[in-house]
C-alpha cells in the first residue's frame, strides 16, 4: 500500500510511539547537540512537550559487549488507555524521567538518578529505582517489589502481568512474571533472558 509521511524533519526522529487508537504519535528529535525535543503530533498539530538531555553516543558495537547495559533504558510510550505519556532514558550517566497527561500537562519530572526500566500495565506505570520496583498510580508513587532490580520489563497486552529478567550473583539471567494485583511472583527459570 502507499506510504504516508507522518513527520518530516531535517533533525531525524529518535524514539517514537503511537497512541493506542493510532490517532497521535509522540516522537523525539535532537534539536541541538545534547538536547532532544519531545513532540506530540495529532489532529494536524505538532506541539513540543519538552526539551530533555539527549541519549548520548556510547561507542559500543552491541549492548551485550557494553558495561552497564542491564541498566540502559530508552522508552517513550503511551499508557494502554492513552491517558498518559512517559519518557525514560538511562544510559552513560544521562538520566531522564518525564510523565505527562495525554493533553501535554507535565505530571512528574526527574533528571537525577531517575526511575528507569519502566512498563505500563493498565493505568499504572511500574519502574525501577534505587529502592527496587515502584508503581505510579493515580498520582501516587508506592513500593511494588522492594529490592528487586528488574531488567527490561514487558507488560502483558491485557494488563495484569509483567514479565522481567534479573541477574544472580554469577550474572545468570532469571525470568519472572509478577501479577500486578497481588504482587505474587512466579519464577520461570534460570538462563532465560530478554523475555517478552
Amino acid at each position: 500500500s502507499a506510504k504516508t509521511i507522518v513527520v518530516k524533519t531535517s533533525q531525524g526522529v529518535g524514539l517514537f510511539a503511537w497512541s493506542p487508537e493510532g490517532s497521535t504519535v509522540i516522537y523525539t528529535t535532537e534539536s541541538k547537540p545534547g538536547t532532544a525535543t519531545v513532540h506530540q503530533l495529532g489532529a494536524g498539530r505538532d506541539r513540543v512537550l519538552d526539551s530533555v538531555p539527549a541519549v548520548p553516543a556510547v561507542g559500543c558495537e552491541t549492548i551485550a559487549n557494553c558495561f552497564g547495559a542491564d541498566t540502559w533504558d530508552f522508552k517513550l510510550s503511551y499508557s494502554p488507555d492513552g491517558a498518559f505519556i512517559s519518557l525514560v532514558t538511562s544510559v552513560a550517566n544521562v538520566s531522564v524521567f518525564r510523565l505527562w497527561s495525554s493533553d501535554g500537562k507535565l505530571l512528574k519530572t526527574s533528571d537525577s538518578q531517575s526511575p528507569f526500566m519502566s512498563a505500563w500495565s493498565g493505568h499504572s506505570l511500574y519502574f525501577r529505582d534505587a529502592k527496587g520496583v515502584e508503581v505510579w498510580r493515580d498520582g501516587v508513587v508506592s513500593s511494588f517489589l522492594p529490592g528487586v532490580g528488574w531488567i527490561r520489563p514487558k507488560a502483558s497486552p491485557g494488563g495484569g502481568q509483567i514479565v522481567y529478567e534479573t541477574r544472580d550473583a554469577q550474572h545468570w539471567a532469571h525470568t519472572y512474571v509478577v501479577d500486578t494485583t497481588s504482587g505474587k511472583v512466579r519464577d520461570l527459570g534460570k538462563a532465560h533472558a530478554e523475555p517478552v
